[in-house]
């Protein structure tokens, strides 16, 4: 085909390209732009599952606010190896995560957007990355689309982006070195066993080693099924694997000989008691996951599970066994150990997203629709109707008219006869039904329903701004660690949490023991004590309350008292 052209082109003649050599090039052009409208449209439905409004809700206890509170102290006092939780050492996590978040501080402000910004933005990476890992188990980009659409509309998904935790940017990272995997599996591409152990690496940055335990299971169990060596012998090159042990392994040695105390912490306490019939502060019951993910990722937890049953029922290939090993795994893995979190199994979702994204996809999964629509209408029904009974009467019109229009939209899909047309329909109305219930939840009044210290600190700052000598004292242990975050101040604490380290407690400026509090109570110091509302034991001296809301309440023994006694919802 292209010898005419070379030909002609040397001999200075006029160039004129084969018919289906211009089509060649012109399909490819036009894949390009598909792609790139493809990914368009993925960024704008990320923009609204993971930023719109994030400015609007406070930060919240525990994790959001702690991670947060973290990485303001190194963007504030310099300390970028060792982080720091109210002045004391907080090593349960390395640093890349705060030095992001500190990172969005000094572009947008110490602030929601500034704190939540790049935990927003790995959402989205995640979703674009879904896209281009779909195209290995899918034969068209528009079902490639579709994965990225339903990933990126999950609930657990959206939660995990619009909150700072560890989890989203470790999602990345893994998700990250399963590209790389399929590409080296699939294409043979020696750049794939990099980015394999370069993404490892970088998710021992983010949480320790367990991403290498994740992804090392799913693909050494997916290899052991298809026999295959040589991909192994491939992923074994030494050079990747020492950039993998640097980036992963050089900060748990340089805190170990850093922090006394820090090996125990890191192996015994965090590691090893998560598997201990009490857990790790997040003791669940032994089927935790098995009812709360498919929840999680509703409104696709049918069409999943309907991928599921296919790929078990069609002719065996090694896309359905990778599929469901990357499914199945990270759930059977974190349901041993009795310390249980629903973000621990986010890499479960992109299979997840995948599957479902194949059945509502192929006409050959007519015969369900029918069934699929109805019963997910009840469950929407019921979903409903127990949302909306928690809210307030002013806000239950609203949300009547939503379940209403969600409803009666998923049930004129069953009366469309093409089946294409009503699966268009039917993803259209999952995709609206969870947009539609993002702009509504922001829409409410969030010191309501998130557990905020945001009132609390507006509070004091308004107490302490004339009585600048007031000291703040968090009462018995409780965590608010928003306070900081919105004050500025560093609080004293009469009792730490379970993951500070017992040297830092007792070198730490801000705990405060309790035969200090009755000596500074004694002598007159100007404290603000805060307390839980539902703490009801008698508190030490004699302390007005002075301000309390639907959580906090603040004692004080300033006389005369700084302000009237008062509320703020």
């Amino acid at each position: 085909m292209w010898y005419p052209v070379a030909r002609n082109a040397i001999q200075g003649k006029t160039i004129s390209f084969p018919s289906n050599g211009r089509n060649i090039w012109r399909q490819f052009a036009m894949k390009q732009n598909k792609r790139v409208l493809f990914l368009a449209v993925i960024v704008l439905f990320g923009f609204f599952s993971f930023f719109f409004q994030e400015s609007k809700l406070p930060f919240a206890e525990t994790s959001d606010a702690r991670y947060c509170e973290i990485a303001y102290e190194a963007y504030q006092f310099g300390d970028w190896l060792v982080p720091h939780q109210n002045r004391m050492a907080h090593i349960t996590k390395p640093p890349l995560v705060y030095w992001l978040i500190a990172a969005g501080y000094a572009v947008f402000g110490v602030n929601e957007t500034g704190g939540r910004f790049f935990s927003g933005l790995l959402g989205l990476l995640c979703a674009l990355l879904m896209f281009f890992l779909a195209c290995f188990f899918v034969d068209r980009d528009i079902e490639a689309f579709l994965a990225a659409i339903i990933f990126e509309t999950c609930p657990l998904i959206i939660g995990a982006g619009r909150i700072v935790t560890t989890d989203i940017f470790l999602l990345f990272f893994m998700m990250l070195a399963m590209y790389g995997f399929l590409k080296l599996y699939s294409q043979s591409t020696n750049p794939g066993t990099w980015v394999f152990w370069l993404a490892l690496g970088f998710s021992g940055m983010v949480k320790g080693p367990i991403g290498l335990v994740l992804v090392g299971g799913i693909v050494g169990i997916f290899l052991l099924i298809e026999r295959d060596v040589e991909t192994l012998k491939k992923l074994s090159n030494p050079l990747p694997i020492l950039a993998f042990l640097v980036l992963a392994f050089w900060w748990p040695i340089f805190i170990m000989a850093k922090v006394p105390g820090a090996f125990h912490y890191l192996v015994v306490e965090q590691m090893l008691s998560r598997f201990s019939s009490h857990g790790f502060g997040h003791p669940q019951p032994f089927t935790f996951y098995l009812y709360l993910f498919p929840a999680t990722i509703f409104p696709w937890t049918i069409p999943a599970l309907e991928g599921v049953f296919h790929s078990v029922r069609t002719k065996r290939s090694w896309e359905n066994v990778m599929l469901l090993c990357w499914l199945i795994f990270p759930i059977v893995f974190f349901t041993i150990p009795s310390s249980k979190l629903i973000l621990y199994v986010l890499l479960s979702v992109p299979p997840a997203a995948i599957l479902a994204a194949r059945f509502v996809y192929h006409g050959s999964y007519q015969g369900t629709l029918l069934t699929y629509v109805g019963t997910e209408s009840l469950l929407i029904g019921a979903a409903l109707i127990w949302w909306i009974n928690g809210l307030d009467p002013a806000e239950k019109k609203t949300a009547l008219l939503i379940a209403c229009f969600l409803l009666i939209s998923n049930l004129l899909s069953i009366l469309v006869r093409k089946y294409h047309v009503a699966t268009v329909l039917t993803t259209a109305v999952k995709v609206l039904t969870v947009m539609t219930l993002v702009m509504h939840l922001v829409g409410l009044q969030p010191l309501k329903y998130i557990n905020t210290a945001k009132p609390l600190a507006k509070a004091l700052n308004a107490i302490t701004s004339p009585n600048p000598g007031a000291i703040p004292v968090i009462w018995d242990g409780f965590i608010a660690r928003s306070l900081t975050l919105y004050t500025g101040i560093n609080p004293l604490e009469t009792k730490v949490d379970n993951e500070t380290l017992p040297e830092e407690v007792k070198k730490s400026p801000t705990v405060l023991p309790p035969r200090t509090l009755w000596l500074m109570l004694k002598n007159n110091v100007p404290l603000l004590l805060i307390r839980k509302n539902q703490d009801k034991r008698p508190l030490p001296g004699r302390l007005t309350r002075i301000w309390i809301d639907q959580r906090y309440s603040i004692f004080t023994n300033i006389t005369p008292c700084p302000v009237p006694l008062g509320s703020d919802s």
